[in-house]
């Protein structure tokens, strides 16, 4: 049963704003390019992944993408598998070209095209991931159960090398995790959970998820004023939108209705996050009246906070701050 489902992640979709609304002479455009096929590629593989966790059976409780807070600082698990005998975490690697993991320096080096570059250690990763979800399952959920870390290598086409078979015994190929999974379950003689409890704890995980916001603007060095305004078209992404009358419309590809202001806002909350002012919003839609600032508003059914000056647009109402952070 899958409780927390697989999504583009914030920080990826706002990137994705941020790379479109960027000029082709833009001085950073082809860094922030080359930021979003790493995200997206990472993503790809994550997703690639669930397909063979789909085959488990009996369907064990999953959580992708998963965010939690341990006193001040926040640990992120790619997939969460959770069973009555024990939880499986699994770090998706997608990288091509040639891996070596070492066991000097805790180790992992990447080759493609004959350049080497050193990667954070995938075993210290999971190490750390397994010690912060436990700690945290005792403190939220006061519960203690195995948790087996995977590092599941995505990417069929990767060669991958070890200074010693040790290094290998928790890491394996995406097609793999059943067998890896239920090899591993075979052999735990630990206490079983009911089926309520483990539930519970999944949507107690769920619940506390914490999205990441990373400021894309202070790790490239550029400010938001250098994107282009406007509305683009959801689909063409031409800024090639026209209202006449109440209708909105895009003059390249004839694509029309209130979806292309729907997405303009969903870009404007991406990039200048939420609670937004009247002058703010209307100058990074392209510039409107205020009488039509609040018909859209309105319909968007966006949620006002203070008055006049001080009024702030939000896409929905605010249970707690989200944490903001460069990862």
């Amino acid at each position: 049963m899958i409780i927390k489902k697989r999504e583009l992640p914030l920080h990826i979709k706002t990137l994705k704003c941020i790379a479109h609304r960027m000029a082709d002479y833009h001085p950073k455009k082809q860094l922030v390019e080359e930021e979003l096929y790493k995200q997206i590629a990472g993503y790809k593989g994550e997703k690639s992944s669930d397909y063979y966790t789909s085959y488990l059976d009996p369907a064990p409780f999953v959580l992708h993408n998963i965010r939690l807070k341990n006193g001040n600082y926040n640990f992120q698990i790619d997939t969460v598998l959770i069973f009555n005998k024990a939880i499986f975490i699994l770090e998706v690697k997608n990288l091509a070209g040639s891996i070596e993991i070492r066991s000097s320096y805790d180790q992992v080096l990447k080759t493609v095209n004959d350049q080497t570059s050193a990667q954070k250690s995938f075993h210290t990763q999971v190490r750390l991931q397994k010690d912060n979800l436990s700690r945290w399952l005792q403190r939220e959920c006061n519960i203690k159960i195995p948790i087996i870390p995977f590092i599941i290598m995505s990417n069929p086409r990767s060669i991958l090398r070890a200074e010693s078979p040790e290094l290998l015994e928790n890491v394996h190929p995406s097609s793999s995790i059943p067998f890896a999974v239920y090899g591993e379950l075979d052999q735990l003689t630990s206490k079983k959970h009911s089926s309520k409890q483990l539930k519970a704890m999944a949507q107690r995980m769920a619940a506390s998820h914490e999205e990441l916001v990373v400021d894309w603007f202070g790790r490239f060095d550029f400010h938001i004023k250098t994107l282009t305004n406007g509305m683009s078209c959801p689909s063409c992404e031409q800024f090639a939108i026209v209202q006449s009358s109440v209708k909105w419309s895009c003059t390249t590809c004839s694509f029309s209705g209130f979806q292309i202001v729907e997405h303009a806002l969903e870009e404007a909350f991406l990039i200048l996050g939420e609670g937004i002012s009247n002058k703010e919003l209307r100058k990074f839609l392209g510039g409107m009246s205020t009488q039509t600032m609040n018909r859209i508003a309105r319909k968007a059914n966006l949620h006002k906070t203070g008055l006049t000056k001080g009024t702030k647009y939000h896409r929905r109402r605010q249970n707690g701050e989200e944490t903001r952070e460069v990862d």
